[in-house]
C-alpha cells in the first residue's frame, strides 16, 4: 500500500510524500475504494461529519465498534493522523477547554454547563457553542433560549436554558474565532465547548471528559468506532481527564422532570403517569435508561432517532406521558395524544475540579 488519500469539503487532502492541497470533493457517502491496488480512498459527505452521524444505523455501528479488516483498519489509523485535538483559535481572554472522548456522549456539555455555573460565582462567563446539527450565522449570535434550533444548534440552546439563571451568556457563529472573538468583551473567562486544546498558545485549562464506563468509547476511531482521535493524542493536550457517570469524578443528579414549566419528583410522577415512554436524539441513549431505572421508572415504549436528528414522539395510546432529555426538547414534535416531560438532570462538580477551576480563573467581581 502507497498511500492514504483523505477526501472532505473541510479536510485536506493528504497524499504520501507530497504536499497537502485542498478539495472540494462531494462524496456521497462513507466507502473505501481501491484504486490500482495502491491507494485506499476515505470519502465522507461533504455536510461535515455531525450531518454523518445523523444516520442512526451508521451512530450505532461506531458506538459498538465494527469487526475489522485491513482496509477499515487503515481508514482508521488515516482518520486518527488527520483528527484535530487543536484548534488554530486564540482569545485575549483566559480560555476553559471542554473536549470530549468519543463523537458524542462522552459528557462534554454538561461538564460545560457545570463548569460555567462554578464559574460564574466569581466571573463573567460567556460559553462558546458550535452549532452542530444546525446552519449558525456568518455574525456572531448570543443565543436566547427561545431561538431557532437550526439557526444555533440543539447544545447551544441547552447551554443558553441551563445557564439563563446564572447569568451566563452563550455565543454561535459560523466561525469559531469570530464567536471567540465577540465573547471577549463580555467576558472574563471563555469556554470553550468542543475543541479541547488551541495552538499556537494554549488555552488555561483543558478538560476531556470521559465516560465513567466506557472513557474511550468503542476504542477505535471511525470507521471502527466512535473515538474522536487517538487515546494518546487526545490525553496529549488535554490538563485533566474527567470522568463522568457512576463512580467517576463527576455523577449525574436528576430530582425529577419539567413538566408544565415545573419541576415534579420522581415519586410524583411515576404515581401520576404509570405508563411512560423514552424518547431520544442523543448519542448512547442507554445511559439515559440506566438514569431513569434508578429512579424506578421502566419505559413502556423506546422511541430513537441519531444524534442531533429531528425527534418526533409517536402517538400511541399505551403511553401516559413521553420523557426526553433537555438536549431533545429544541428539537422534538409534541406527541397529540400524552404530554412531554423533559428530564431534569445536571453534574455536580467535586472539591477537586472547583478547587482547579478557581486556582486557573482567579478573577474576581
Amino acid at each position: 500500500m502507497r498511500s492514504i488519500l483523505w477526501r472532505n469539503s473541510e479536510s485536506p487532502c493528504i497524499h504520501a510524500r507530497t504536499r497537502a492541497v485542498r478539495t472540494r470533493s462531494r462524496a456521497s457517502c462513507l466507502r473505501a475504494s481501491s484504486w490500482g491496488s495502491r491507494t485506499i480512498v476515505l470519502m465522507v459527505p461533504e455536510s461535515t461529519l455531525s450531518d454523518l452521524m445523523l444516520r442512526l444505523p451508521i451512530q450505532q455501528r461506531l458506538e459498538r465498534g465494527v469487526s475489522r479488516s485491513r482496509s477499515l483498519w487503515l481508514m482508521s489509523r488515516a482518520w486518527g493522523g488527520l483528527a484535530r485535538v487543536e484548534r488554530s483559535l486564540s482569545s485575549r481572554v483566559p480560555v476553559l477547554c471542554v473536549g470530549g472522548s468519543t463523537l458524542g456522549g462522552s459528557g462534554r456539555t454538561p461538564l460545560s454547563i457545570a463548569c460555567a455555573r462554578s464559574l460564574a460565582r466569581t466571573c463573567r462567563v460567556v460559553v462558546v457553542g458550535h452549532g452542530y446539527g444546525a446552519r449558525p450565522p456568518a455574525e456572531p449570535c448570543f443565543v436566547d433560549p427561545t431561538d431557532d434550533v437550526q439557526r444555533v444548534g440543539d447544545e447551544a440552546l441547552e447551554c443558553a436554558v441551563a445557564l439563563a439563571p446564572h447569568a451566563v451568556r452563550v455565543v454561535v457563529a459560523r466561525d469559531r474565532q469570530r464567536a471567540l472573538d465577540a465573547a471577549a468583551p463580555h467576558a472574563d473567562v471563555i469556554i470553550l465547548d468542543g475543541p479541547l486544546q488551541l495552538t499556537p498558545h494554549r488555552a488555561r485549562l483543558s478538560l476531556l471528559a470521559v465516560h465513567a464506563t466506557m472513557p474511550w468509547g468503542s476504542a477505535a476511531c471511525p470507521p471502527l468506532g466512535d473515538l474522536r482521535a487517538p487515546r494518546a493524542a487526545l490525553e496529549r493536550v488535554s490538563d485533566r481527564v474527567v470522568t463522568v457517570g457512576p463512580h467517576g469524578d463527576v455523577t449525574w443528579r436528576s430530582y425529577g422532570v419539567r413538566l408544565d414549566a415545573k419541576l415534579v419528583s420522581w415519586a410524583a410522577i411515576r404515581g401520576r403517569f404509570p405508563r411512560m415512554g423514552l424518547a431520544t436524539g442523543i448519542a448512547r441513549p442507554e445511559r439515559v435508561e440506566a438514569l431513569l431505572q434508578e429512579h424506578g421508572v421502566v419505559p413502556q415504549r423506546n422511541v430513537r432517532v441519531a444524534n442531533h436528528a429531528p425527534l418526533e414522539v409517536e402517538n400511541d395510546a399505551s403511553v401516559d406521558l413521553w420523557l426526553i432529555t433537555g438536549k431533545d426538547a429544541h428539537r422534538t414534535k409534541p406527541s397529540t395524544h400524552a404530554p412531554v416531560a423533559i428530564i431534569d438532570y445536571h453534574l455536580d462538580l467535586p472539591p477537586f475540579l472547583e478547587e482547579l477551576l478557581t486556582s486557573r480563573f482567579s478573577v474576581r467581581f
